[in-house]
């Protein structure tokens, strides 16, 4: 995400964010006053975008039936181990299970390629600033800590 067209965008979606929905107001002192109701009901609503984007990721990469074993994935790229990997132009989840692990005792790596329209949008929904955006908006509002979790 350091290249363009997302590297000189940085933090358009919070600034669009914060100015589209009165997130925050600045007094004539220069001081920021937070809008925390706002920003909960945005995180909410922000919400209701990821879910059914992570029930699209579930039916199409056709990884597992089973939906215990796709909450073990990692959709965001921080400092941990994780399961969405771009090549070129394609996006896969790769996922260590398979029902050869309980036989052999050892992991295979099983990709689950998506549609480009599905990649498309995971990738403006990651790379597109709106993941900082909620990390940045969910610190104010709930502490670092929360920061950290949205990030992951």
């Amino acid at each position: 995400m350091s290249e363009e067209p997302f590297y000189q965008k940085q933090h358009d979606m919070l600034l669009f964010l914060v100015d589209h929905y009165n997130l925050a107001m600045v007094d004539s002192a220069g001081r920021v006053a937070w809008n925390i109701p706002a920003i909960i009901e945005l995180l909410r609503h922000s919400l209701q975008v990821w879910e059914p984007l992570y029930h699209l990721l579930f039916i199409t990469t056709h990884i597992s039936s089973c939906g215990t074993q796709f909450i073990d994935h990692k959709v965001s790229n921080v400092d941990r181990h994780r399961n969405l990997f771009m090549q070129v132009n394609e996006m896969f989840l790769i996922t260590s299970y398979s029902k050869k692990t309980g036989i052999t005792d050892r992991d295979s790596c099983t990709p689950g390629f998506m549609p480009k329209e599905i990649a498309l949008c995971v990738l403006k929904m990651l790379g597109g600033d709106l993941c900082t955006a909620e990390a940045i908006l969910a610190s104010i509002v709930y502490g670092a800590d929360a920061e950290h979790l949205y990030r992951t």
